[in-house]
């Protein structure tokens, strides 16, 4: 993802940091604000709660959040576009992530994801 401006991500961002640990994304964090990578993120109630502390903190105006509703709290997999890529990551053991490259999945996912976020604000 380091090859992106922008990040487009629906997930339980509690549960990936409960599943692949706070060095990982210490790390990832530091490399998004030194590379100036914008992050949207739509959340779980519970994640925008407590794990999308760190990242509104440490990366300021490079980052974004909306909630998804209540009843979204087992959101077990995260999807993340950027580019011409999409990650999905299953959040529950095992810890599962897959990475497709074509241009046309990742803009129907980015449309999708679009008019998720305009939805919820």
């Amino acid at each position: 993802m380091l090859e992106a401006t922008s990040v487009y991500g629906v997930a339980s961002t509690k549960k990936l940091y409960d599943a692949l640990g706070w060095d990982f994304f210490k790390t990832y964090i530091a490399k998004m604000k030194e590379w100036r990578i914008v992050q949207h993120n739509i959340l779980t109630e519970d994640s925008k709660a407590t794990s999308a502390q760190t990242p509104i903190e440490l990366l300021k105006g490079l980052y974004d959040a909306r909630v998804l509703p209540k009843g979204t709290e087992n959101l077990a997999v995260d999807i993340l576009v950027w580019n011409d890529k999409v990650a999905l990551i299953s959040t529950e053991a095992p810890v599962f992530g897959t990475l497709i490259q074509n241009q046309a999945i990742a803009s129907v996912l980015k449309i999708m994801f679009n008019l998720s976020w305009k939805q919820l604000s």
